[in-house]
């Protein structure tokens, strides 16, 4: 089981999104991602009043690059998760 840490990168400006890093652990390790803690840090933020409900968080990682939340209709979160570049290699 992974638990989130959160921290506060910048103080909220109108119109923007909001800044948060996150880091998540496990009892042993910190792992590269985690995406239900990620969904469960934008929620508590929004339902505690830290986030207004209808701006989005950006997350910045530190493996994973940053990962997008933004509020939908009815406590509906979509996430975006940044792409990562691959290369095909001729395998003959």
């Amino acid at each position: 089981a992974e638990t989130a840490f959160i921290e506060e990168r910048t103080p909220l400006e109108p119109g923007k999104a909001a800044e948060w890093s996150i880091r998540w652990f496990t009892p042993a390790t910190e792992v590269a991602l985690c995406g239900h803690a990620t969904l469960a840090s934008a929620h508590a933020l929004w339902k505690t009043g830290r986030v207004p409900s209808d701006v989005t968080i950006n997350f910045q990682t530190r493996k994973a690059g940053v990962l997008t939340c933004a509020p939908l209709e009815g406590d509906q979160i979509k996430m975006t998760f940044p792409v990562q570049k691959y290369e095909v290699k001729d395998s003959t």
